[in-house]
């Protein structure tokens, strides 16, 4: 039975990231040529968020045919990152999601004059709640001269609906 599953995070988790929608400010931001923004659901405890003991709220992002593509960021504007450890530590970034449309997650990788985008995982359309754990590790030890990585994701709504809708919940990104 699922219910009688339970893990535990080690004591020597290093959480660098984390966005649980439960604060109104979201630490995830669009970025162009994004056509809409990521919002709460709202009200707290909507149906459609992922809600539990700490949960009463979720990130969506609604596309519509005129708003067709959504790319968010971490640290948008901020000329920032995430400096992560290089060599034998593990890194992953842990998404709760649903989706009726694919989209993808990916890391930007900043050097001094450029930015390189790794596309990682495509996620297919989901109407139950998934989680997912991504290795960054591979990305982050072949980006040896990086000064520091953000996280992306990015889609297009679905032809077959009038709107498509993405749920994030309890992002987390991770290393030891």
């Amino acid at each position: 039975n699922a219910e009688d599953f339970h893990t535990t995070y080690d004591t020597t988790c290093n959480f660098v990231w984390m966005e649980d929608f439960e604060d109104p400010s979201i630490s995830i931001d669009s970025l162009s040529p994004s056509k809409v923004n990521i919002l709460r659901t709202n009200p707290a405890n909507n149906p459609e968020a992922f809600i539990s003991s700490n949960s009463a709220y979720s990130g969506i992002i609604t596309m519509t045919s005129d708003k067709n593509y959504f790319r968010l960021s971490t640290n948008v504007g901020l000329d920032e990152g995430f400096d992560l450890p290089r060599g034998n530590n593990p890194i992953f970034l842990e998404i709760n999601y649903k989706c009726d449309a694919v989209f993808r997650v990916g890391v930007f990788s900043k050097y001094y004059n450029t930015v390189e985008t790794n596309p990682l995982v495509n996620m297919n359309p989901s109407q139950e709640w998934n989680k997912i754990y991504i290795n960054l590790k591979p990305i982050v030890n072949a980006s040896v001269n990086a000064l520091y990585f953000n996280i992306f994701f990015e889609g297009y709504a679905s032809d077959a609906l009038e709107e498509t809708k993405i749920y994030f919940d309890n992002i987390k990104l991770i290393t030891r």
